[in-house]
C-alpha cells in the first residue's frame, strides 16, 4: 500500500454545481500512485452536495466523507484535520480545480526539500480551455523552489495577492496544522487569520516558494457569499476582514513591519466598509472605522507593500468619504 504524503482538506456547501469539476481534477492526477487522501466536509449543504459527495466516496476509497450541520468554515475545517493522516495538508475549495500535475509536482519538490515545512505556489484565475501550463517534474531542480523565512513569506502574503493569506496554495506539515485548529469564531477570511499565525509563530520554519501555477481559483457569482451567513459584514456593519485583521494584530511577537502591514490593511478595508456601508452601520462602528481611517492612513499609503492600484483605489474611496458620497452594498 502507498503510503499517504497528502491530506486535502475541502470543506463543502451547497456547491452541487462544480464540486464534480472539482473533485475529477484531484482525482485525474498524472502521479503513477494514489499517495494522497481528500477529506470532505459538507457543512450541512440544503442541495445535492451531500449526495455527490458520498457517491464520489462509494467509488474512491481515498475519499472521505463527514457530514455535519453548517457552522461555517473554520469549524468545517477543524472537522478534517484531525483525521488526516498524510505527513502534509493543504485546503481546497469546492468551486475551485486544480492542475493535472498538482500532485507529481508536490511529490517531486519534497523529494528535492525535504527539510519542508510548507510548499507555496502561485494560482490563477481563468485558464483557457483548463490548458494548463506543463511543467518538466522529471527535469525539476532545486532551484526551481526559492527558499524564504518565514517573515519573508509573510511579507509576500501581505504584499503578492497572487501568494495572499490562502490556504490552499500553500502545503503545510501535519504536525503544525494539527496543532494550531482554525478560528471558529470569524466566519469569512479565517484563511488570511490562519496563515498569518502560522508564518508568525514558526518563525524558523523552512518555506519554498515556486512561480508554477498549480490551482485555478474561480469566482462564481452569488456562490462565495452564500456560504455563511453574512458573508462580508456583520449585523451592525462591520466588516468581517477588518474584525480578522484586529484579531491578527493579537499575535504575539510580531515583527513591527509585520505590524504595520496589518494596520494598513485595516486601513485599506476601512475605506471599502465606510465606503459600501456608510450610515448603515451603527454608531460604534463608525467611530471604530473612523479611528482607523485616522490612524492607519500615513502606514498605509508610505510603507504598505500592498501595489499602487490598490493605493489608489483607497484613495478615491476616502475621497468619497469625505465628500460623504457613500455606495450601498
Amino acid at each position: 500500500m502507498t503510503d499517504i504524503k497528502f491530506s486535502i482538506v475541502m470543506l463543502a456547501y451547497n456547491c452541487e454545481k462544480f464540486i464534480g469539476k472539482c473533485l475529477d481534477s484531484l482525482i485525474n492526477q498524472d502521479y503513477p500512485e494514489r499517495n494522497y487522501e481528500i477529506l470532505i466536509t459538507d457543512d450541512g449543504s440544503k442541495d445535492s452536495t451531500g449526495s455527490i459527495c458520498d457517491e464520489y466516496a462509494s467509488k474512491y476509497p481515498f475519499i472521505h466523507v463527514t457530514h455535519t450541520e453548517n457552522h461555517g468554515t473554520s469549524y468545517a475545517r477543524n472537522v478534517s484535520i484531525p483525521k488526516c493522516k498524510g505527513d502534509y495538508i493543504i485546503f481546497c475549495d469546492s468551486d475551485d480545480f486544480v492542475s493535472p500535475q498538482y500532485i507529481s509536482v508536490l511529490t517531486r519538490a519534497l523529494e528535492l526539500h525535504e527539510d519542508a515545512d510548507m510548499l507555496v505556489f502561485r494560482y490563477v484565475y481563468e485558464l483557457n480551455n483548463d490548458k494548463w501550463p506543463h511543467c518538466d517534474v522529471e527535469g525539476m531542480k532545486k532551484s526551481y523552489w526559492r527558499k524564504f523565512s518565514s517573515e519573508e513569506m509573510l511579507m509576500k502574503v501581505f504584499g503578492d495577492i497572487s501568494i495572499g493569506g490562502y490556504t490552499w496554495n500553500k502545503l503545510t506539515r501535519r504536525e503544525i496544522v494539527q496543532s494550531n485548529p482554525f478560528n471558529n469564531d470569524l466566519s469569512v477570511h479565517d484563511d488570511h487569520w490562519w496563515t498569518v499565525k502560522i508564518l508568525n509563530k514558526y518563525k524558523d520554519m523552512n518555506v519554498y516558494f515556486s512561480d508554477y501555477p498549480l490551482y485555478c481559483y474561480v469566482q462564481h457569482q452569488n456562490f462565495g457569499q452564500s456560504r455563511v451567513p453574512g458573508r462580508i459584514y456583520t449585523k451592525d456593519g462591520m466588516s468581517w476582514f477588518v474584525t480578522c485583521l484586529e484579531e491578527e494584530l493579537k499575535f504575539e511577537n510580531l515583527s513591527q513591519k509585520a505590524a504595520e502591514q496589518l494596520k494598513g490593511l485595516v486601513y485599506y478595508w476601512s475605506t471599502q466598509n465606510m465606503y459600501r456601508m456608510g450610515r448603515l452601520m451603527s454608531a460604534e462602528v463608525r467611530r471604530k472605522i473612523k479611528s482607523y481611517l485616522r490612524k492607519y492612513a500615513f502606514i498605509y499609503y508610505f510603507r504598505s507593500l500592498q501595489p499602487l492600484s490598490w493605493k489608489l483605489r483607497a484613495l478615491m474611496r476616502q475621497i468619497a468619504i469625505f465628500l460623504h458620497i457613500f455606495k450601498y452594498k
